[in-house]
């Protein structure tokens, strides 16, 4: 298991995380339900063109691999 220093762990709690993680966890809670869509859009709005890219591509694997999910289920009923 890798694990951070309290030294990180101490920095992204004070000056927050890495943008690229940041990112992450938006889309993260607009794919759990956490956020709105309208959060979302605001977000999203916001992000960079590169943020942009990596917003996008984390909501097409995930709506995929839900796809799969939800494809998986009704097969086994």
């Amino acid at each position: 298991m890798n694990t951070m220093s309290k030294e990180q762990i101490s920095w992204n709690y004070y000056c927050g995380l890495p943008q690229s993680v940041v990112v992450q966890k938006v889309v993260m809670n607009y794919a759990d339900g956490s956020s709105s869509l309208d959060e979302y859009t605001e977000f999203y709005n916001s992000f960079t063109a590169d943020q942009k890219q990596i917003a996008d591509d984390m909501v097409m694997q995930i709506a995929v691999e839900t796809n799969y999910a939800l494809a998986a289920q009704k097969l086994s009923k």
